[in-house]
């Protein structure tokens, strides 16, 4: 005996509510937006003189989707690298005035999961050796990108920025502070690959930057959600020494191996963050000999010019 047919409305509901389910779904996938922070290096081999651009594109998507670089900051070593880069709309642009053995840019951007990092490289002295690069975001967000540049030893790295999957938040513009001094900050794991409803630790220690004594330390024990996102975790608050030097903050996220709280920890990410304590009303320190003469020179006169 067959079941009895469901009335025609019943039919006519279902029909529009997977309608619905189905057309939310890649509207919900559409707008979720990847902030995201590089680190792109290249060099290591021969100097070379490379231009190119780096840019942010999907290979095809809705319309209204956006993929931006939002800042960036160049990272090598010559002295004109602050000019040696520049972006103009969502392309940036790598000009340098010399052959160099290495070059970095730190990036910000946003962008779907989709999007393709796109970077391409060229030797000035062999153009038509360019290999350029094009990398999925959802790659780097877990993984590094490692590849050959050319046959003289230079090669090109992309990576998540150091401490972009451990970022500190915090309400002021440096961390230059006044002995005693209080500093409050927020921990945010953003990013990373963590089971859902999972105990994770967040371990913060103050200890001087040239030394390991621990002089200020929390801990605090947060879980996951489903989606095995952790949550952002704070404030947590501590005084500045007051005594007068460079300190560092030692930030870990971990995970005890076994579901008790006696049981040893495995880090799984962590960062240092450089912050400096100096009195603004310290006064000079005293001399402790007088002034001696070391060394005396004569200027001699230009070439070409007499002396008088």
């Amino acid at each position: 005996m067959s079941a009895p047919a469901a009335p025609r409305h019943r039919r006519l509901c279902l029909i529009l509510s997977v309608g619905c389910a189905l057309w939310l779904v890649p509207a919900r996938l559409a707008a979720e937006e990847v902030d995201l922070g590089l680190w792109v290096a290249w060099g290591g081999g021969a100097a070379r003189q490379w231009t190119g651009e780096i840019r942010v594109e999907t290979e095809r998507g809705p319309a209204g989707r956006a993929e931006t670089i939002t800042d960036f900051r160049p990272a090598g070593m010559k002295p004109d690298e602050p000019g040696s880069m520049y972006l103009e709309g969502n392309v940036l642009h790598v000009a340098p005035r010399s052959p160099r053995t290495y070059d970095a840019v730190n990036l910000s951007l946003r962008a779907p999961p989709d999007a393709i990092v796109s970077i391409r490289l060229t030797p000035s002295d062999a153009p038509e050796t360019a290999q350029p690069a094009r990398i999925p975001l959802a790659q780097l967000i877990a993984d590094a990108h490692n590849a050959t540049l050319d046959d003289r030893g230079n090669r090109l790295l992309v990576r998540r920025s150091p401490g972009d999957k451990l970022r500190v938040s915090f309400s002021r513009d440096a961390l230059v502070f006044a002995p005693g001094e209080r500093f409050e900050f927020y921990v945010d794991p953003h990013q990373i690959e963590t089971e859902a409803e999972t105990a994770l630790t967040y371990g913060v220690q103050l200890t001087p930057a040239r030394g390991d004594k621990v002089l200020w330390k929390d801990e605090r024990e947060q879980r996951t959600g489903a989606g095995g996102d952790p949550p952002e975790v704070g404030p947590f608050s501590l005084s500045l020494p007051q005594e007068e030097g460079v300190y560092e903050i030692h930030i870990t996220l971990s995970k005890r191996r076994l579901p008790t709280r006696l049981a040893p920890s495995k880090t799984l990410y962590q960062r240092r963050l450089q912050l400096i304590v100096i009195d603004p009303q310290a006064a000079a320190p005293p001399m402790s000999a007088p002034w001696q003469m070391l060394d005396e020179i004569k200027p001699e006169p230009d070439r070409g010019q007499s002396s008088e």
